[in-house]
């Protein structure tokens, strides 16, 4: 079970994304703590499902936990930051933490049991990027997200955008 109260909702209708700007729809205060990434991805996924895109919740929900998982791994300080930005075809979330360091995509590794979390946001986004900022750095990405009544009506098969696959890590 997740603690919804671990995390401080702003109003943000005065924001706008970064690299989009588009509205932000939703800004997180939230403790860097292991707990706090189960009540981002709720916070993330009410929001996706509550705009009726419902077909990418879990593909964003994904991306976000592992971008708020470096945050929590990686970053200092006591807090970081989600913004999640949604317009017309696309999702845009950034997570802003205290860290200086860019994180580092790795190469494919099937014996590393960490370090994957980037390969499966650059996999599954439709694009993502890092940018320096005054105290310590963003993290983005996007995803297509037309509403099912945009899509073409003689296809009903049309996913958000193609899923690769991805290697399985089998031990023997």
């Amino acid at each position: 079970m997740y603690d919804r109260g671990l995390v401080l909702q702003r109003p943000c209708n005065h924001l706008r994304a970064a690299a989009t700007d588009a509205q932000v729809a939703m800004l997180l205060f939230v403790p860097r703590a292991a707990r706090s990434v189960a009540a981002v991805r709720h916070h993330v996924r009410d929001l996706i499902c509550q705009r009726g895109l419902q077909h990418v919740a879990d593909d964003v929900e994904l991306l976000t936990s592992e971008l708020a998982t470096n945050a929590v791994q990686h970053a200092a300080g006591f807090r970081y930051a989600v913004a999640v930005s949604v317009c017309p075809g696309l999702i845009f979330v950034e997570v802003f933490d205290s860290a200086p360091q860019r994180p580092v995509l790795h190469e494919r590794d099937t014996e590393r049991e960490c370090g994957r979390g980037l390969a499966t946001v650059a996999a599954l986004a439709k694009d993502w990027g890092t940018a320096q900022c005054p105290h310590g750095k963003r993290v983005w990405f996007t995803v297509q997200a037309w509403p099912r009544e945009h899509w073409p009506a003689d296809d009903t098969t049309q996913v958000s955008h193609p899923r690769p696959r991805l290697p399985l890590n089998r031990r023997r």
